[in-house]
């Protein structure tokens, strides 16, 4: 069963060459955006300087386009988390990344 805190969109592929900027719907609408980062399932190791170097999410509505993510290693699953505030809660909403060859 999926976490409240995972998003609608659910566990999503990306191949080891793609660049992609994800887009995910939260729950509510954010008033800011603090910071979005990338954690390697196996190794529970922050990789966001690799994965996701630059950049800075931005959201209309409760729409969030993310930072490219790129440079995965296939056979691997990553989680992308965004922490956010709404009204007077710091939230974060995740999904998995698994990386195909």
């Amino acid at each position: 069963m999926a976490s409240v805190r995972e998003v609608v969109e659910g566990e999503q592929e990306q191949g080891a060459n793609e660049i992609i900027i994800w887009q995910i719907t939260l729950a509510v609408t954010p008033d800011s955006l603090t910071s979005t980062t990338v954690t390697s399932i196996y190794g529970d190791e922050d990789v966001t300087a690799t994965v996701m170097p630059s950049g800075s999410a931005t959201a209309v509505d409760a729409l969030v386009s993310l930072p490219a993510l790129k440079l995965l290693t296939a056979g691997q699953k990553y989680r992308v988390a965004l922490l956010y505030v709404s009204g007077s809660n710091t939230l974060e909403d995740y999904f998995i990344v698994k990386c195909t060859a």
